[in-house]
């Protein structure tokens, strides 16, 4: 009786014990969404085929395919911090770099993800090399969702 007692007690103790790591791990566990991304000349608007896409913050990459078209899985759902964070947001956001043969590096700052979603964009346009004059790099950043100013300026309206 007394060896039952005690397999018991070391059953639930390792029960317990696994159930805590296991939240643990569920509550550690970042949102991550999805983005189909389309890379196009900016002056013809034709698709560019081989661009390398990166995504610093994620450690994700991809190449575009003849028509452009590249999907990145998986990508984490950064949320604000400081005092941008005290105003909830339903999307996260992530840096997405450019390369192509050819073609101007580009950077997109703050690319809106949606957790547990497919989003169909951004659209990223590439300028040639040797086009602009002086410019060696084009860097853009996606504006913030209008509702979320909105409730942004209104949490701070003296």
């Amino acid at each position: 009786m007394k060896k039952r007692k005690w397999l018991w007690i070391i059953s639930f103790a390792v029960c317990a014990a696994s159930g805590i790591v296991l939240l643990a791990a569920a509550c550690s566990a970042r949102a991550s969404g999805h983005m189909k991304l389309t890379v196009i000349d900016a002056y013809s608007l034709r698709a560019i085929a081989n661009a390398r896409i990166i995504l610093p913050e994620a450690g994700l990459s991809a190449t575009s395919d003849q028509n452009g078209v590249a999907y990145l899985y998986g990508v984490p759902v950064r949320t604000r911090e400081g005092a941008l964070a005290e105003v909830p947001c339903d999307y996260g956001e992530t840096t997405i770099f450019v390369y192509a043969e050819g073609y101007l590096p580009f950077a997109l700052f703050h690319a809106h993800v949606y957790p547990d979603r497919m989003r169909n964009g951004p659209t990223l346009y590439l300028f040639p090399e040797g086009n602009e004059d002086g410019i060696e790099v084009i860097s853009m950043i996606e504006s913030p969702a209008e509702e979320w100013v909105k409730r942004l300026l209104d949490s701070y309206m003296p």
